[in-house]
């Protein structure tokens, strides 16, 4: 064991001093075509709601909830996901009539503006699709990026 393993430090040794004169090229090369690619941000809308949606045209909402979205949070619409789950019981201020929650996750574009928008925007849309009026509907806003730094550790 301890022979193969000088014997496999002695190969590196080799190696590296045979490489030694091509490192500074070789990192040149390696460095400048790494660039940083732009991660790309997808917010995502999860709305449950206690509303039948068997038999109903669910397409308005995915669409007018797409385009809200990406407006207000200022990401394109092909990168907005949009999860509507109906039927699930939800009771709101002890009954069981017409609600909504829903949950966005996005990574940065939050600030307290946008959420109000969200708010607003998400409630009128449901309220005109889904007949849930706003005083019924609650929205929990997730920022991953929130608290963090830009500390390399």
């Amino acid at each position: 064991m301890i022979c193969c393993h000088l014997l496999c430090r002695f190969q590196l040794y080799k190696l590296s001093i045979f490489l030694l004169p091509f490192s500074s090229s070789f990192h040149r090369i390696n460095s400048t075509s790494k660039k940083k690619k732009k991660k790309k941000k997808m917010p995502c809308l999860y709305i449950s709601t206690n509303v039948n949606l068997d038999g109903l045209d669910t397409d308005p909402v995915f669409s007018a909830a797409t385009k809200a979205v990406a407006e207000i949070i200022g990401r394109p619409e092909n990168l907005v996901m949009v999860i509507l789950k109906g039927s699930v019981a939800i009771s709101f201020n002890g009954n069981k009539e017409p609600a909504a929650y829903a949950e966005i996750v996005s990574m940065g574009g939050i600030n307290k503006e946008v959420k109000r928008k969200l708010i607003s925007t998400l409630g009128s849309i449901l309220q005109d699709k889904l007949s849930i009026p706003t005083t019924r509907f609650f929205l929990k806003v997730y920022d991953t990026t929130a608290g963090q730094t830009n500390s390399k550790l």
